[in-house]
């Protein structure tokens, strides 16, 4: 079913509040919404997560001063209650919180401050979850922020520093969850025949008690391709390190305990949807597929999970070379152990021609056999920035709802590149869905909302 609700203006509308009106919500029901316009200018959710009681949304907010500022606000979960709320102004001319992890009672969120000059700066910090009291932070320099997991005792970042050359170099560190004390870090210098690495978007998982690590490995004569890194998550030991000499550009990653996707673009002019399997356990190279060739305009899979022997993506694809607006938003789910495609979902239908969409899937999550994505899509040449929320029957892509929400004149970031757009994350029976929306008054502003998930 097709949901086409009304665009919200400024605060925080819940839509239920009493126990009662919840038990009588069906799938894909919205339950509550925030929306917030902190100071009249352009401000945006960029990651959430929730666990148990507690979702906390992250993003940047556009300050009197006209930079923006790293936010974090932490919500009842049920109700939509404001809990509490931090902003920072870290003295850069572009502030923002980018990832955001809830381990037990600590809650802790990455981002990056932008100086107007030099080099930019990791702001990592981390919050009693109930109060939001803060425990501890780290600033460090860092070229690029690209992940942010934990698990246990331990908190992971990734991203890459720079040489005194010029050159590029992986940054992996782990810190005590409740202390922000340095347990371990790695500073490898790349694989033997390349000289730089570029940090992958979303560049960092945990599975079990191992992290992985992936980036896009380049040098001179040397193909461009995925560099993959597995490490005991509580000590930093390297577990295995590979490349796949195969054209490859790494934008995420995911794993379970036997598999670890690396999702991004293939191909020489890496244009293609690209995605390549190894073994958890020691790294060996099982499986790729490509697909997109011959439309010589970027398509891409900028999001991965895995659940019960299936591999999920998300991303969009073009129609047909030198069409206009017509991408599709996608959603991909492969057997894990084999590469074979189960089943997809490309949105709106194979006729591209009744219903143009410039439509880009942004985010992707499973759990217990459901599969929800999120993106963003202008139909028709209309403006751009209607949200696109879509939940699948991870075992046949069977579609258990959708939605397809404008906010007041489109959304106030484009989804367009290899970040930004929305982000999803499901717990308790709920999807929770940040992003950024404009409101009446042509701001872009900070935007949660939250379906029945059932």
């Amino acid at each position: 079913m097709t949901r086409r609700l009304p665009a919200l203006l400024l605060g925080s509308l819940l839509l239920l509040t009493a126990p009662e009106a919840w038990a009588k919500t069906e799938a894909g029901d919205l339950l509550w919404q925030d929306q917030v316009d902190f100071a009249g200018g352009a401000d945006a959710a960029l990651a959430v997560a929730a666990a148990g009681e507690r979702v906390v949304a992250v993003g940047s907010a556009q300050n009197a001063a006209g930079n923006t500022d790293f936010v974090v606000r932490a919500y009842d979960a049920k109700t939509g209650a404001l809990l509490w709320k931090d902003q920072v102004n870290a003295g850069g001319a572009n502030d923002a919180a980018s990832a955001v992890v809830i381990e037990g009672d600590v809650v802790v969120v990455g981002g990056t401050s932008q100086p107007v000059t030099g080099s930019p700066r990791l702001i990592l910090r981390a919050y009693a979850v109930k109060n939001g009291k803060l425990a501890w932070e780290d600033r460090s320099a860092l070229q690029s922020f690209n992940g942010l997991a934990s698990v246990g005792s331990r908190v992971l970042i990734t991203g890459t520093t720079a040489t005194t050359t010029g050159a590029t170099r992986l940054f992996v560190r782990g810190y005590v969850t409740k202390t922000g004390v340095i347990a371990w870090q790695d500073r490898p210098a790349p694989p033997v025949g390349y000289d730089n690495v570029v940090g992958a978007p979303r560049g960092l998982v945990v599975s079990g008690h191992n992290a992985y690590v992936t980036g896009t490995v380049t040098g001179p004569g040397a193909t461009t391709s995925c560099h993959v890194r597995s490490y005991d998550a509580p000590d930093g030991d390297l577990n295995w390190a590979t490349v796949h000499v195969s054209p490859c550009r790494a934008l995420a990653i995911a794993a379970d305990g036997r598999r670890v996707i690396v999702a991004g673009q293939g191909s020489i002019a890496l244009d293609d949807l690209h995605v390549q399997a190894y073994d958890a356990d020691n790294g060996g190279f099982l499986w790729e597929m490509r697909s997109g060739v011959g439309t010589g305009f970027a398509n891409a899979v900028i999001a991965a999970d895995l659940e019960h022997r299936l591999t999920f993506v998300a991303g969009w694809i073009r129609w047909v070379p030198g069409s206009f607006n017509q991408e599709a938003f996608l959603v991909q789910a492969y057997d894990s152990a084999t590469g074979i495609l189960r089943w997809e979902d490309q949105f709106p239908g194979s006729n591209p021609f009744v219903q143009r969409c410039l439509c880009h899937a942004r985010d992707l999550v499973t759990q217990n056999h459901r599969v929800f994505a999120v993106g963003i899509g202008a139909f028709n040449a209309g403006p751009l920035g209607t949200w696109v929320v879509r939940s699948y029957d991870a075992r046949n892509g069977d579609i258990l709802f959708d939605d397809e929400f404008q906010p007041v004149g489109g959304v106030g970031s484009s989804p367009f590149g290899m970040t930004g757009g929305l982000a999803v994350a499901v717990d308790g029976g709920r999807a929770f869905v940040a992003g950024a929306g404009l409101n009446a008054a042509g701001n872009s502003d900070f935007t949660l909302r939250v379906y029945d998930a059932k």
